[in-house]
């Protein structure tokens, strides 16, 4: 039986991140590179919302890169996730959940994680330390692992 492909889910600050190589803590753009790798080559299968597209579109990338970032999206392997009714009900549900218990939801946060949960990814990847990476595990009784992006390949880039 063969060995399905991991499916990673990236919120639009990872995007940011690549698009705009930033500096980051040590490993966290090699993690990044490593997914950007895998999907690349086929191995992995890369899933974002709507959402992180204007989100993306609205940073201050120059019109080259935001054109860059907009051909991605014609690989077979990049999954770009359209709002549904069924996302947005999951999203309030997530909104209520939390609210129960006395903490906020950013609506584009709920909406990225609906998304994530609607389309059962292996990884949620961001850079979110504070609202998003402490939700892991369990986001409003879902299961989703959520993190930086992290290599697992061992892959060397120069």
């Amino acid at each position: 039986m063969p060995k399905t492909k991991p499916k990673y889910y990236w919120d639009a600050n990872i995007f940011i991140a690549w698009l705009k190589n930033e500096k980051r803590k040590a490993g966290e753009m090699q993690g990044l590179a490593e997914i950007v790798w895998m999907v690349e080559r086929n191995q992995a299968v890369m899933v974002t919302s709507v959402v992180s597209k204007s989100e993306v579109l609205q940073s201050t990338l120059p019109l080259q890169v935001q054109k860059l970032f907009s051909q991605i999206f014609q690989r077979p392997n990049l999954v770009l996730v359209d709002f549904s009714d069924r996302i947005a009900d999951l999203a309030g549900a997530i909104r209520d959940f939390y609210k129960q218990q006395g903490k906020k939801i950013k609506l584009g946060d709920a909406q990225h994680l609906a998304t994530a949960i609607a389309y059962q990814v292996d990884e949620f990847h961001t850079f979110d330390e504070d609202d998003l990476i402490p939700l892991s595990g369990s986001v409003a009784g879902h299961r989703l692992i959520i993190c930086k992006p992290k290599g697992t390949q061992g892959i060397l880039f120069p």
